[in-house]
């Protein structure tokens, strides 16, 4: 009898610890259910640059279930599309706690910290990815960009070179490596690599962009038009083809239609900083002294360290026998773009109207030296 009632008894336990269980994979798997659903729903939402409505939808889905890293990973992406940097490093951070050796999680969280401008920590995350995967393209690219960020251009072509023999196929890597040969003025290099991207990808908006900005720096004014044009129509939300064909007016001195093809990069991006620059320039052109220092200021404001701004700001000073205030632009802007030609140029035009014979012979002879050097600046 006592041994029925003890088989009895750990029958019932049996039954009720497969009910529990049963219960508790119903649970698991429409938790499951739900969350994929949500994931399909948030990407299609991110396809669609329905930014917002896919950080909500991730949100929920992280609700359900916070133990998932690629839920972290996918909101942290929406949070990098929208330039919101401390959010995005927060969930990579997390994805990264759940997963430690997923090297694509510090690729993203680099990204985040590039663009937050913390070098340091974002060289650490891309060389942290390559301690895991030493193929890693991903995190070669995002080294290579700090570099150019940085201005170290010889170790930014390093980087980019080794994501081309990773990745000989990608239009990307081409393009990237083009944006650090137009750093460099390398302009043939920059062209090359730019018809290299298009070549793999034939509808890869910034390789046209920037083979036309190549082509316009080599006054390949017709080409560099065609290639601007149809950087316009693949993405006509971009302020920078706008901006470009706007310089390229600029240059041919068709100043009424510069100022709209300027006027509308920054209708598309008001903080467009070279767009500024050439606004002030077009100003300038017309006579029109105190609109082109207003703009010339704005560039600046923006961006400290364009070079160009604080030249075309100097020219205007130079017009308006503000001579102080135009070696002070020109001082800046030589320390910044040390092989700056136009601004030795320029220096030297305000040492002979100063009377200083000797410094606006030297800044001369710079300059002509720099031209030969550097023909297409």
């Amino acid at each position: 009898m006592m041994k029925s009632i003890v088989f009895l008894q750990v029958l019932l336990i049996f039954l009720t610890s497969f009910v529990v269980s049963s219960a508790q994979s119903n649970i698991f798997e429409r938790k499951s259910e739900v969350v994929r659903r949500l994931a399909i729903s948030g990407q299609l939402f991110f396809k669609q640059e329905r930014y917002d409505e896919a950080l909500a939808t991730f949100s929920e889905a992280i609700l359900v279930d916070s133990t998932i890293a690629g839920l972290f990973e996918n909101r942290g992406v929406i949070y990098l599309r929208k330039s919101e940097w401390d959010l995005a490093i927060s969930d990579f951070t997390k994805a990264i706690e759940l997963e430690p050796r997923n090297p694509n999680f510090f690729v993203k969280r680099g990204s985040a910290l590039r663009e937050k401008l913390s070098y340091k920590l974002a060289l650490l995350d891309f060389k942290h990815a390559i301690e895991l995967d030493s193929k890693k393209a991903s995190a070669f690219n995002g080294i290579a960009k700090v570099y150019g960020n940085l201005d170290d251009y010889q170790n930014a072509l390093v980087n980019f070179n080794k994501v081309i023999d990773f990745e000989p196929n990608s239009s990307d890597a081409y393009t990237n490596r083009a944006w650090i040969y137009s750093k460099m003025n390398y302009w043939d290099s920059t062209i090359i690599d730019a018809t290299k991207a298009i070549e793999l990808n034939p509808t890869a908006f910034i390789a046209f962009n920037t083979r036309g900005y190549g082509r316009l720096k080599k006054r390949e004014y017709d080409s560099a038009l065609k290639d601007l044009n149809i950087a316009k129509d693949l993405k006509s939300s971009n302020a920078l083809p706008f901006n470009n064909i706007g310089l390229i007016y600029i240059k041919q001195m068709k100043l009424n239609e510069a100022i709209i093809e300027v006027e509308k990069a920054l209708q598309l991006n008001p903080k467009l900083a070279e767009a500024y620059d050439n606004k002030g320039i077009i100003h300038f052109y017309k006579g029109e002294h105190e609109k082109a220092i207003v703009n010339f200021d704005i560039a600046i404001k923006l961006s400290s360290k364009l070079a160009s701004a604080y030249v075309h700001r100097a020219e205007v000073y130079l017009e308006t026998n503000k001579m102080e205030l135009a070696i002070s632009d020109l001082d800046i802007a030589i320390s910044i773009y040390p092989t700056f030609a136009e601004a030795f140029l320029c220096r030297s035009k305000v040492y002979e109207k100063q009377g200083d014979s000797i410094k606006a012979k030297s800044d001369f002879q710079k300059a002509v030296q720099l031209k030969k050097q550097f023909p297409f600046q």
